[in-house]
């Protein structure tokens, strides 16, 4: 009884242990997107998810929530392949409806492992 105790008690340190590591400790992609920011309306907003860690393929960003107007524009995606993890709206994307937005960033690496984030951004008039 008393070896079977000891080999349960290290057994489940090991677990604990193996719970602990990170999706970025094991080189999982996860996703990092920039912190809510404002931006007049007419400009054209910069998304930034070069924080984000891992063997990283594609980041991806679309566009989840919208001012209630806009509702057409809910699932729309901005970029859906894409190396680099910043880039700016293009001039026929400027945002020009008051109000806020929710855009998510997905990163994913070659076998297809994903992870998602997202960004408020409060479009001002």
């Amino acid at each position: 009884m008393r070896g079977r105790g000891a080999l349960a008690a290290g057994a489940l340190v090991l677990a604990v242990g193996a719970a602990a590591c990170s999706d970025d400790d094991r080189g999982l992609p996860v996703a990092v997107a920039p912190e809510d920011f404002s931006v007049p309306v007419g400009e054209a907003p910069t998304f930034d998810g070069c924080a984000s860690t891992g063997e990283i393929v594609n980041y991806a960003w679309t566009i989840r929530e919208t001012p209630s107007n806009m509702a057409d524009d809910v699932n729309k995606p901005l970029r859906e392949q894409e190396e680099s993890c910043e880039f700016t709206l293009e001039s026929n994307m400027i945002v020009d409806e008051v109000g806020t937005w929710v855009i998510e960033l997905e990163v994913s690496d070659a076998q297809g492992t994903a992870s998602t984030d997202t960004v408020r951004v409060e479009v001002t008039g």
